[in-house]
């Protein structure tokens, strides 16, 4: 067989491999700048995510940034498995 005759069965393991592997994460950052929490930085550990508001993104999956020179806070918690 060519080579040329694997290139379908290659191209489908790397699409499986790469949907164990990666994992979209644009729609789960929250958005912490409305939380009156004073020094947010050092209080990251103390904030409950689940409480605050999904930032908003795009119609191109993109976040939403206010125009001018504002901070806009964002969190996000990711667990990463010891095995897959």
């Amino acid at each position: 067989m060519m080579l040329n005759n694997y290139v379908p069965i290659i191209e489908q393991v790397i699409t499986k491999l790469r949907q164990l592997v990666q994992l979209e994460v644009q729609q789960t950052w929250r958005d912490i700048t409305l939380l009156s929490i004073i020094n947010i930085s050092s209080n990251l550990a103390r904030i409950n995510l689940q409480e605050c508001q999904t930032a908003s993104v795009n119609n191109q999956g993109y976040i939403v940034f206010p125009q001018g020179r504002q901070t806009k806070w964002l969190a996000q918690k990711i667990t990463i498995p010891q095995t897959l």
